[in-house]
């Protein structure tokens, strides 16, 4: 939804309703972000397939989204 706007453009959505989708969005992004470290490891993905922000996660993500 956030890079497609077919669902305005075509009716499914008012824009009332699509605000509200992606407040839901961050808010379940917010929830998920503490445990994204711990998810990730349990895939067991090989170190050569991650990208460089991946080994360096933590300093990567301790900005704070709500001070953007």
């Amino acid at each position: 939804m956030e890079e497609d706007a077919a669902f305005l453009r075509y009716g499914y959505l008012s824009t009332e309703k699509a605000a509200a989708v992606r407040a839901e969005v961050a808010k379940l992004c917010s929830e998920l972000r503490p445990h994204a470290l711990g998810l990730v490891s349990s895939f067991g993905v090989p170190g050569a397939f991650l990208s460089p922000i991946a080994f360096n996660w933590i300093d990567s993500n301790a900005w704070s989204s709500s001070s953007a």
